[in-house]
């Protein structure tokens, strides 16, 4: 077995941009991801990033993250009154972490009267990479040695789905994954040695903060969706589990 850790130089897609000058006006989009143990939110002005937030610390209710958007807002001296819309990142993911990121998304969307984009946790951490002949293996935590997964692949029409999500261990994930490959995301870390045991050398977890999910790669597709006149989500729009939630 060759070694199945490495960080390869790839660069997140989404840099803060410098809107100043330019004229049409703002289109605030808040967007919150949630679905794992890195909380992150971020601001969009049409296409371009104004501001992104990421967090390692654990979130338990909504008015705490409230707190904290409210808190970063009055950093940007921005308002929730001048959003146009919000975004949220949808699962699979944190049963708690999910719940707690939906039910403050539709909070604000039912207040202001404007769009909620629900955006697929998997597919948004697949974007955050860049295009590749490898398949692409993005991964939150499930159960203990579980982990929720799906397969991408880039093509000359963008990026693909293979696989829709499914919960695998480290054996059945690794059954999935056919020639060079690269996996990642909390639920690869949390089966780490597992995985390293299984992988042949063409198939690596990538590994560091680049990794993690991002709210402005779910902005971004959030984004992309509204420019293909994808209709938003419905008022009771709930998260993506995947499994039942327990109790």
């Amino acid at each position: 077995m060759g070694e199945s850790k490495v960080t390869p130089p790839l660069v997140s897609p989404c840099t803060p941009n410098n809107r100043d000058g330019e004229a049409g006006g703002s289109d605030y989009q808040l967007t919150l991801e949630t679905s794992g143990k890195t909380l992150s939110f971020a601001l969009l002005d049409h296409d371009y990033l104004v501001s992104e937030v990421l967090m390692r610390l654990p979130i338990q209710n909504k008015d705490g993250l409230a707190l904290w958007i409210h808190q970063w807002f009055q950093t940007l001296n921005i308002t929730m009154e001048q959003l146009n819309g919000v975004a949220v990142s949808c699962g699979p993911g944190s049963f708690t972490g999910l719940r707690v990121g939906m039910s403050l998304a539709k909070g604000i969307c039912l207040a202001r009267n404007i769009p909620l984009w629900a955006v697929p946790t998997l597919q948004a951490m697949a974007h955050n990479i860049p295009p590749t002949d490898r398949l692409l293996c993005p991964t939150t935590i499930a159960r203990t040695k579980e982990c929720y997964a799906a397969l991408f692949r880039w093509t000359d029409n963008g990026l693909q789905e293979v696989k829709p999500p499914f919960v695998a261990e480290a054996q059945t994930l690794v059954e999935h994954l056919t020639g060079p490959a690269w996996i990642w995301g909390e639920g690869a870390l949390n089966m780490i040695d597992e995985l390293g045991e299984l992988l042949p050398p063409n198939q690596q977890i990538l590994t560091g903060d680049a990794f993690l999910p991002r709210a402005s790669s779910v902005a971004r597709l959030a984004y992309q969706m509204i420019l293909k006149g994808t209709k938003p989500a419905e008022p009771d729009l709930e998260p993506f589990y995947l499994k039942r939630f327990p109790g």
